[in-house]
């Protein structure tokens, strides 16, 4: 996992929620493949009193709704064991929660919906918040009207177009590979100009091959790294949300940055990565440009 840091490990956000019991579920997973600490964020609702020590502790809740926070914490306890899942309660919005404690987390899970929120809207404000703000890296697990159940098989699909975020995605995607078994995808969607204004041939030609060179050799320095991974490249020239939202209907994990190299400045997430997020049919990485410790 990426950095001793991160003592909260796998940070969840969890309100009781079908959003939240998908993304629990999908943080448990992961967190036991990894080996690594769970930890059960409820925020922005009234708390829930725990009481005893970390390995056993018993929530006192009055209220329906209490109970069903205290749910989540029992339930990954039983799934995980006592040692490895840490109940966190904080008070106050849980965008300001998650944001506050990504820092200290290998990565942030939420699901795409929480208990609040329009319907109709493919992500709530808090998912859509915590995947364009919160620092380093963020998993939204998508919602049953998007695909009945999580995948577990799969490829990992790595979107990359050069960028620092991309760069991230990269090497969380060679991680995730290299822990799991699965095959990686790396995938370069290049269109350097508009089909209605071309330009000069020997320019654009001139620019594909420096963006083959530049996947292939950014490839080159994980694999480096993560020599087990069964890695493949894919240079296409078609646009790339399309093309990623494809891919992602048989992987395991998408990873991509969080802004690329297009786009408008100060915007925090870039159009496909929020494409993505909105519509992905298999759990979205989403990588901001913070450094990847141990990276190459």
């Amino acid at each position: 996992m990426h950095g001793e840091s991160a003592e909260l490990g796998v940070l969840v956000g969890y309100d009781g929620s079908r959003g939240g019991e998908r993304a629990l579920e999908w943080a448990v997973r992961e967190a036991g493949s990894h080996g690594t600490l769970l930890t059960v964020c409820t925020a922005g609702t009234p708390a829930a009193e725990f009481r005893g020590d970390e390995d056993g502790a018993v929530a006192l809740g009055v209220h329906e709704g209490e109970r069903n926070l205290c749910r989540g914490h029992i339930d990954a306890r039983r799934r995980l064991g006592c040692g490895v899942v840490r109940s966190l309660r904080v008070r106050g919005p849980a965008v300001g929660a998650l944001r506050a404690y990504a820092g200290r987390a290998e990565m942030v899970v939420v699901g795409s919906r929480g208990l609040g929120g329009f319907r109709g809207l493919p992500l709530g404000s808090v998912s859509s918040q915590v995947c364009a703000h919160a620092p380093g890296r963020v998993v939204l697990v998508p919602g049953a009207e998007r695909v009945a159940r999580l995948p577990a098989g799969g490829e990992v699909v790595a979107g990359f177009d050069g960028s620092a975020c991309a760069g991230a995605a990269l090497g969380w995607a060679f991680e995730e590979a290299g822990w799991s078994g699965a095959p990686l995808v790396v995938v370069r969607c290049w269109r350097a100009h508009d089909a209605s204004d071309p330009g000069d041939p020997a320019v654009v030609a001139g620019e594909r091959r420096t963006a083959v060179e530049r996947l292939e050799e950014d490839v080159a320095r994980w694999r480096e790294k993560f020599p087990e991974v069964d890695v493949r490249t894919r240079f296409l020239d078609r646009p790339p949300r399309e093309t990623l939202g494809a891919l992602a209907e048989r992987a395991r994990l998408l990873a991509v940055g969080a802004r690329g190299c297009g786009g408008l400045r100060g915007m925090p997430l870039g159009s496909v990565s929020r494409f993505l997020v909105e519509h992905s049919r298999c759990p979205v990485a989403v990588a901001h440009d913070r450094q990847v410790p141990g990276g190459p």
